[in-house]
């Protein structure tokens, strides 16, 4: 074992060795076997243990270190003279278990005095900044989860300890592992809970069944451990964290989706120096390094380019954000709902076969002596007993502060008397909504029965038609629809909109009115046709400057006239797709991608063909090229070998004609990454 090998036969300098990972994964079990082993025992000349937690003090911890040495110990002297004294001159390894923050490292190294005597820490924490800051010099060792197999032999044993299950549950309890996605402590809890239950194929299966409500119902303590990384968070990641609910349970999280969601919400404070965009970035970093993210995918950069999280912590999220009054996930199968706690909320979730429609009832619990009904269909309202009354149609108004006394409960299965229970539809509860986000459910048709005050929007479509109702949404900052074919010209209504992503394959074109919408800074559409700038006489020459635009993706046989380059002046990506039927002066125009000064990311995709680009010319900011079916003669790489700051070249399917490639000196001085696929080329000269 590569760090059982650290401890005992590394160098003679004292070693601070991290292990990290994310909470319940095994830090604290590897470090005690570490610690209890029969070699370590006899390779220390002293061994402490000690666990710091969230919450700590110095003379708390160094206490706890003396107690487990077993260390008797003397009031008239300093606890930190003591440690120092017991540790001179011994090889000793100390366990500093759940460490938070690197400032415990600061507060306790230099009681750990350097005698070149092999003397080892082991530090186990959730944050891979401590980590790092720990042991500056070395690596850490980062703990990843299970896979299937590791996940089943460990459920196994902690049911069977004689690994002698019984053949009829082997597949059963597989998929009762593969649901836990690898966290040890997960696999350990409902291990310990199908040890105690009948070990029968109609008890596994119903487990298997339910692998998060077992948890969740009869582990309590182990979301518990998971929350203090939840706990932790700085104020200004807390929401940004809960906000990985709002997500579908094992799908991976498209990063750009993230972070535009996260500016769109309000979550991410605007900066001096950098764009917003790239300040939710740097909040990612921050909770991908305190392991409550794991990333799914980098990108040709080494960025995260998708990530997701356990499904316990997604339970946590959700259970956190009802608590927080950030957002509910609404679903027929729940218990009814709190009237004015649901009132009270701005952020709703539909998801797929568990939540309703629009249109859909859902039970609300209210208290007469503070709400009263009013008529759907006039404006009577009416007081008194509300089993005396037909309320078919109805809608309930609040009448002042439900205090404690009215919401009491005695835990018996009648109701209260002040309580009461009422079929509502959904509709009516989302008078004030500001983000709706569904997942696999059309609600396209009912979109106009939504708050106006809505800003984020994300919706499946059954239909190709775009839902006209969504046009009075005028303070929508973020709009993710699919499916639609045609955008109308009314789109400039949305003033606000700063996200605008379309999944579709082609659209049959964007109206030019797009460029009247100036707080745009994302357009991701599956490939559409970009109409010219209209007449700007009369308008003044901001009309159509969209000064923030940032993406610009995927526009079909675009034309890059200069004037219209100088109306995105900083676009960071663009994309661009010529088909077969692009017209000549479409792409001879290339040329003017060089005035885009701003530009890191751009990708060129030409039908196969040949093309005439002598005057293809690229600007110096760029960091990343994508090429595909421009067929390049590879002499004339040289205008993409100048670039200062590229970093990415990606040439695809015939991106390059000819066989031979010869670099010249002073060429792609920055290139980190070069993929070349589907091309003739046989020898590359260098």
């Amino acid at each position: 074992m590569k760090l059982m090998e650290q401890l005992v036969a590394g160098c003679s300098q004292i070693d601070v060795i991290p292990i990290v990972g994310m909470g319940g994964i095994g830090k604290t079990t590897l470090a005690r076997i570490l610690f209890d082993s029969q070699l370590i025992k006899e390779s220390f000349d002293i061994r402490g243990w000690v666990t710091v937690s969230q919450t700590y003090r110095v003379q708390e911890v160094v206490l706890g270190i003396l107690k487990d040495i077993g260390v008797p110990l003397d009031k008239k002297k300093d606890v930190e003279q003591q440690l120092y004294q017991t540790l001179y001159g011994r090889k000793f390894l100390i366990v500093l278990d759940d460490v938070w923050d690197i400032q415990v490292w600061d507060d306790l190294k230099r009681l750990f005095l350097d005698k070149k005597n092999g003397s080892r820490i082991i530090l186990t924490t959730r944050h891979s900044k401590v980590a790092a800051y720990a042991n500056s010099f070395g690596a850490y060792h980062e703990m990843q989860l299970l896979d299937e197999d590791s996940s089943w032999s460990l459920l196994c044993r902690e049911i069977f300890p004689q690994n002698n299950c019984p053949s009829e549950l082997v597949e059963i309890g597989k998929e009762i592992a593969r649901q836990c996605h690898g966290l040890p402590l997960a696999l350990s809890a409902i291990g310990g809970h199908l040890k105690k239950e009948k070990h029968t194929v109609e008890c596994w299966e119903y487990v298997s069944g339910n692998v998060n409500m077992v948890l969740k119902t009869t582990n309590d303590p182990i979301l518990e451990i998971l929350t203090l990384s939840y706990n932790y968070l700085p104020h200004h990641l807390k929401a940004c964290f809960l906000y990985f609910g709002f997500f579908q349970e094992d799908r991976p999280i498209e990063v750009f989706r993230l972070v535009n969601l996260w500016v769109a919400e309000g979550f991410v404070k605007p900066s001096r120096w950098n764009s917003t965009e790239q300040v939710a970035e740097e909040y990612l970093r921050d909770v991908i390094e305190r392991n409550l993210v794991f990333v799914h995918k980098y990108d040709s950069f080494g960025k995260p380019k998708r990530c997701g999280i356990h499904d316990l912590f997604r339970d946590i999220c959700i259970r956190e954000a009802k608590k927080e009054n950030l957002f509910y996930v609404l679903d027929t199968d729940a218990p009814p709902y709190d009237l004015l706690e649901i009132n009270s909320l701005r952020r709703y979730v539909l998801d797929g076969y568990k939540s309703p429609s629009l249109e859909t009832s859902l039970t609300l619990r209210y208290y007469h002596e503070d709400y009263h009904v009013v008529s759907g269909d006039s404006n009577s309202s009416y007081h008194g007993d509300f089993e005396d009354y037909d309320s078919s149609d109805a809608n309930i108004e609040y009448d002042g502060n439900i205090s404690t006394s009215d919401i009491e409960y005695d835990g018996s299965d009648n109701t209260p008397a002040n309580e009461h229970e009422y079929r509502f539809n959904i509709r009516d509860i989302m008078l004030t909504t500001r983000s709706l986000v569904c997942h696999g459910i059309d609600i396209s048709q009912q979109i106009k029965l939504a708050s106006g005050l809505l800003q984020v929007l994300n919706i499946s479509m059954g239909s190709t038609k775009f839902p006209m109702g969504i046009l009075e949404f005028v303070n929508l900052k973020y709009l993710h629809l699919g499916n639609v074919r045609e955008i109308p010209s009314s789109i400039s209504r949305l003033r606000n909109l700063q996200t605008l992503i379309i999944r579709v394959m082609q659209i049959k074109s964007m109206p030019s009115e797009i460029w009247k919408m100036k707080q745009l800074r994302h357009l991701l559409i599956g490939g559409f046709h970009l109409l010219d700038i209209p007449d700007v006489q009369g308008e003044g020459t901001n009309a159509y400057f969209l000064e923030y635009l940032q993406t610009l993706s995927e526009i079909i046989d675009f034309t890059c006239k200069r004037e219209v380059i100088a109306r995105v002046p900083n676009l960071k990506e663009l994309k661009l797709l010529y088909s077969r039927d692009a017209v000549r002066w479409s792409f001879e125009s290339l040329h003017n991608l060089v005035y885009l000064c701003e530009l890191e990311s751009l990708r060129l995709d030409f039908w196969p063909g040949e093309y005439n680009l002598q005057n293809l010319a690229f600007p110096f900011s760029l960091k990343k090229l994508v090429l595909v079916g421009c067929r390049i003669p590879w002499e004339k790489m040289t205008i993409i070998g100048i670039l200062p700051n590229l970093e990415v070249l990606k040439l695809r399917h015939r991106a390059t004609k000819g066989k031979i490639w010869e670099t010249n000196d002073g060429e792609f001085k920055r290139l980190k990454f070069l993929s070349i696929r589907f091309s003739t080329l046989a020898e590359w000269k260098t």
